[in-house]
């Protein structure tokens, strides 16, 4: 147990450490995959619970066809949610590959929520949500992992729903991953209008998490609503595992 935990429990409170992470299935600056080394990683953060980005299951030849989550969960003797964002057919194997959002859990999964972004017709792009309600303690928390799309458009459209649908009302909530956008941006005010960013509030260091060997773009965030964040930090000790650096915050419960 954390020592903050440990301190907030006197209280009647417990602190947990959240991360997100996106992976990039495990492909290193080295352009190895090597999911041993992103295990590594989340393992000398130390999180209680882990959002994770780009996610292969069975997916490709790219990452050996492999399931990801399955690997990372049994390293790291975690609980697991997956969320695909895309699905495929794969001919030589009877079941289907997918690629998509995780989440990793020191604490019970009570449900898991998978929401297509697919809010156009006739447009796909193979973007998601995966909501989880996790156990922590005598407290129900909603715990999502998400990654927005490079397109303005389509991003914006994301941002309104996770705004609307994620933050209206007062249910504690973590909202976590790559939002591929800029603090300060008109898409950042929209959620922070209703949320809190980890790092804003309690973030130490520069908090930029891309490219991970010389980041200059602060695009992973931590969001939350009905909690209190007391740290939040970006993680630099492997910057050679992913092109993503991850970002942990503390959040009271």
């Amino acid at each position: 147990m954390h020592i903050k935990q440990e301190k907030a429990s006197e209280v009647g409170l417990v602190e947990i450490k959240v991360m997100t992470f996106n992976i990039r299935h495990g492909l290193g600056m080295d352009r190895r995959i090597n999911i041993g080394r992103i295990a590594k990683a989340i393992k000398l953060a130390n999180p209680d619970i882990v959002g994770l980005n780009e996610v292969d299951r069975h997916f490709s030849s790219r990452s050996y066809f492999k399931d990801q989550l399955f690997e990372l969960a049994d390293l790291l003797e975690m609980s697991s949610a997956f969320g695909p964002a895309i699905t495929v057919k794969i001919p030589f194997m009877s079941g289907r590959g997918q690629y998509g959002n995780a989440l990793l859990s020191r604490y019970p999964i009570l449900s898991r929520e998978v929401i297509p972004f697919n809010f156009i017709k006739g447009v796909f792009e193979g973007r998601s949500l995966l909501q989880t309600a996790i156990q922590i303690d005598e407290k129900v928390v909603r715990v999502c992992v998400t990654h927005l799309s490079f397109n303005p458009f389509l991003r914006k459209i994301q941002t309104d729903f996770i705004a609307q649908r994620m933050f209206g009302n007062t249910f504690p909530s973590i909202v976590m991953g790559d939002f591929n956008m800029l603090p300060g941006s008109g898409n950042w005010r929209k959620i922070t209008e209703k949320s809190t960013d980890a790092w804003q509030a309690a973030g130490t260091g520069s908090g930029l998490t891309f490219p991970s060997v010389r980041p200059r773009l602060t695009l992973d965030y931590i969001f939350t609503k009905g909690v209190e964040v007391t740290g939040a930090a970006v993680v630099s000790d492997m910057r050679e595992a992913s092109d993503h650096l991850p970002l942990t915050a503390y959040i009271r419960l």
